[in-house]
C-alpha cells in the first residue's frame, strides 16, 4: 500500500481530461504565475476551464481570475486546495463579490476501507475476480487510481505500473 492523500493534483487533471473530452478548452495556471488582471485580460474567449492546483497558498491571488468568473458565462474556475485552505479560497471569493452558491466546496474524502475497495474495484471492471482483489489493494490509497484501473481491466487493458501483476 502506498502512503499518501487522496492526490487532489490526479483528481483535477482527470476533470481537466474529462472537460476536453467534451469539447471544453482547459488551462492549468503554472505555479508562480501572477494572476493579475491583465493575464486574466489574456484568456481565450469561449468555453473555457481555468484550474488553479494549489489555490491554498497565500501567494497565489485568486480575486481577478473569480471577478473574470463573475462576468464571463462560460469561464469555470476550478481550484484545488487542501483541506485547510478551504476558507481562504472562500474569503477571496467573499471579497470578489463572487455569489456563494456559484462556490462549490466538496467534501474531504475519507479513505475507503477494505470492503469499499473492494466493491469499488469490482464494480469498476465489471467482475469480481483475484484480478481486482489485486487491484483494490494496489491502489487503497486513491479510490481515483481504483476506479481507472478497474476501467482499464473493463476494456482488456492492464494500466501502466500495474500490468503484469493484475494479469
Amino acid at each position: 500500500m502506498k502512503l499518501g492523500g487522496i492526490d487532489k493534483t490526479r483528481l483535477v487533471r482527470a476533470l481537466a481530461e474529462s472537460a476536453q473530452a467534451r469539447g471544453r478548452n482547459v488551462l492549468f495556471a503554472r505555479p508562480g504565475i501572477t494572476l493579475d488582471a491583465a493575464a486574466v485580460a489574456q484568456l481565450p474567449e469561449g468555453d473555457l476551464v481555468v484550474i488553479v492546483d494549489d489555490a491554498h497558498q497565500t501567494d497565489v491571488v485568486l480575486g481577478p481570475l473569480l471577478a473574470a468568473a463573475l462576468s464571463r458565462r462560460n469561464l469555470t474556475v476550478v481550484l484545488g486546495t487542501r483541506p485547510g485552505g478551504v476558507e481562504y479560497v472562500r474569503a477571496t471569493a467573499i471579497r470578489t463579490d463572487l455569489d456563494l452558491s456559484q462556490l462549490a466546496v466538496l467534501p474531504n474524502l475519507p479513505a475507503l476501507g477494505e470492503d469499499d475497495g473492494l466493491a469499488l474495484a469490482a464494480l469498476a471492471a465489471g467482475e469480481d475476480s483475484e484480478r481486482t482483489r489485486r487491484l483494490a489493494h494496489a491502489t487503497a490509497d486513491s479510490p481515483l487510481e481504483t476506479v481507472v484501473g478497474g476501467r482499464l481491466l473493463a476494456r482488456g487493458e492492464s494500466g501502466e505500473g500495474t500490468g503484469e501483476a493484475l494479469r
